[in-house]
């Protein structure tokens, strides 16, 4: 907070001062912040990248439609026998899903 007010001091003094155009002062402001990019005289060097392996990226997946079927029914069955039960609804009850389209 200091630091922005120090700035927004800075800058107003300079505009009050006989600065020209605020444009300037703001654009000498930003190179004296923001400048970031300085030469080395060097060449870049190549990094090294690590790609994910096959294996990671397999697991980011989604499965198949018979499997997330397959898993929610299963873990809807646990949880109804951990909870007694109660709204239990027959699968033969359930209209299937139809892909429209």
């Amino acid at each position: 907070m200091e630091e922005t007010e120090k700035n927004y001091t800075e800058a107003t003094t300079a505009v009050d001062s006989g600065r020209s155009c605020l444009a300037e002062v703001l654009v000498e402001w930003s190179v004296r912040h923001y400048l970031v990019d300085e030469p080395l005289c060097s060449t870049p060097r190549r990094r090294q990248i690590d790609l994910p392996s096959v294996e990671s990226i397999e697991e980011l997946r989604t499965p198949d439609y018979d499997e997330l079927l397959k898993s929610f029914w299963e873990t809807r069955s646990t949880w109804e026998q951990a909870n007694g039960g109660s709204r239990h609804l027959p699968e033969a009850a359930l209209e299937p899903l139809i892909g429209r389209n």
